[in-house]
């Protein structure tokens, strides 16, 4: 009777420990930040239209950031839910919002997102390459750009977004993608997806292609230095429950020459 007695309350210590954890499905969210991972000539960085400084290993609360990349510059942003956005020169984007659950613990080796986010963000133009961990089933990541909105379960994928085109590459999971006509195609992994503007038409199709071996081979040297950034960067709470951020150099960075560096 008393080692049912032991096992019980074991089993009620586990249950009640559990059910503190700060990923519960029904904490409320907060707002999550972004971490000027790396970045080359001083790309602009707005919120509510004004311009703000910033530099390298600013943590800056997400909401409402607008950043903007010209000519012969770069900036690498690793997000609080451990997404890298790499964004090359002559590309303008805004978040819209990006909420999670916080606090929350998380680890340098995590194959999964902690906790559960939501990141909405706005394309104007420009090329992204984008990492994140295995999302959780009700994160959701919604992208948007003038051609139609991508919502990606995917750990890896790219968009490039031209004047008359845009393009939506899904190198790992799938995404869903939805044009202005409210038609609704699924890009699978290793396929690519454009849009491209035709002069007779109101509407655009989304054209579905494999990705080929020569796009996969420049997708991958970004990704990888996106994957590699996502593993520097330590996101943690102090006791007043704020939000810090520690740059760290794991051996990935001293063995590889990255391209934003």
């Amino acid at each position: 009777m008393r080692f049912f007695i032991t096992i019980i309350t074991a089993l009620s210590f586990v249950t009640s420990a559990y059910a503190k954890l700060p990923d519960a499905e029904s904490d409320d969210l907060g707002q999550g930040c972004v971490y000027v991972h790396t970045m080359r000539n001083d790309p602009i960085f707005k919120r509510d239209g004004k311009e703000i400084k910033v530099k390298r290993g600013d943590l800056l609360p997400a909401n409402g950031l607008t950043v903007e990349t010209l000519d012969g510059q770069y900036v690498t942003l690793i997000l609080s839910n451990r997404t890298a956005i790499y964004v090359k020169g002559s590309s303008k984007f805004t978040i819209e919002s990006f909420d999670q659950v916080v606090p929350f613990r998380a680890f340098i080796a995590d194959e999964y997102e902690a906790v559960r986010s939501h990141f909405r963000i706005s394309i104007d133009w420009g090329d992204f390459y984008i990492a994140m961990l295995t999302p959780r089933p009700t994160s959701r990541t919604i992208i948007k750009t003038r051609y139609g909105v991508l919502e990606p379960k995917s750990t890896a994928f790219c968009i490039l977004c031209g004047k008359k085109s845009s393009s939506f590459a899904i190198i790992n999971g799938q995404g869903m993608f939805c044009g202005l006509d409210n038609k609704r195609d699924f890009i699978q992994q290793n396929q690519i997806g454009t849009v491209e503007e035709i002069t007779s038409q109101k509407m655009y199709p989304l054209k579905i292609e494999p990705i080929t071996l020569l796009q996969d081979k420049n997708y991958a040297k970004q990704l990888d230095l996106c994957k590699i950034a996502i593993q520097s960067v330590d996101f943690r709470f102090d006791n007043a429950g704020k939000m810090t951020a520690e740059r760290l150099v794991p051996k990935e960075f001293l063995l590889r020459r990255a391209v934003f560096e």
